[in-house]
């Protein structure tokens, strides 16, 4: 099994992060809005990155999905095992919550909530209630504490936070994502005028770095 790949990260988008490994290998891994965030939020000066594994095996084909943490991997695992929730869905329940946000949600047994996710729906929001409220405890131990994003500098943006958002994204997701952008800018995003500012992180947001 592979448990971890660490390289540099050639390309990302919301849903897939690119790391090439060396040797002429590279690496293609399914993420969710959370892991893609913390990876923008997190680059060093060489784009190096590491993501746990979890190696989808199946007749036809085989796929790497990533994770920046341990215990995101394994609230997918234990998603992924519910009868009825796939991949996709796992990772889109993933891109909404934060591990501790989702396992909160759990234990005060919000199914409200959790059916708020695009696509989810009361019936299956209340099988995952059923299924995982008593089986991650030791997840939520692990769990990091849950940062507020208070930003100033994304309040003149918050426009594109929405269409986003409205896309299917947690909107906190999207913010952490929005700021390591904006931190990250050089002067000539700073020359630009305010359309295209708008314009290039509206792009950003949807694409991320170019696939190299």
């Amino acid at each position: 099994m592979i448990n971890s790949v660490e390289g540099k990260l050639t390309g990302l988008t919301l849903t897939e992060a690119y790391i090439s490994t060396g040797l002429g290998i590279e690496f293609r891994v399914m993420v969710s809005g959370q892991t893609a965030s913390a990876i923008m939020g997190n680059l060093t000066t060489n784009n190096s990155v590491k993501l746990f594994t979890h190696l989808l095996h199946r007749e036809d084909s085989m796929r790497l999905v990533g994770f920046a943490t341990r215990e995101e991997r394994e609230l997918f695992e234990e998603l992924n095992s519910i009868s009825g929730i796939g991949v996709k869905q796992a990772l889109k329940i993933l891109s909404n919550f934060s591990t501790r946000d989702f396992i909160e949600a759990l234990d005060k047994g919000d199914v409200k909530r959790l059916a708020s996710v695009p696509g989810l729906g009361t019936k299956t929001a209340q099988k995952i209630l059923i299924m995982l409220r008593e089986k991650l405890v030791e997840v939520e131990e692990k769990a990091p504490k849950a940062q507020k994003n208070t930003d100033p500098a994304l309040l003149p943006y918050m426009d594109i936070v929405n269409a986003v958002a409205d896309m299917g994204y947690s909107k906190d997701v999207v913010k952490e994502a929005l700021s390591a952008i904006l931190k990250n800018s050089n002067k000539e995003f700073n020359s630009l005028s305010t359309s295209d500012k708008e314009r290039y992180l509206f792009k950003a947001l949807l694409a991320g770095p170019s696939n190299g």
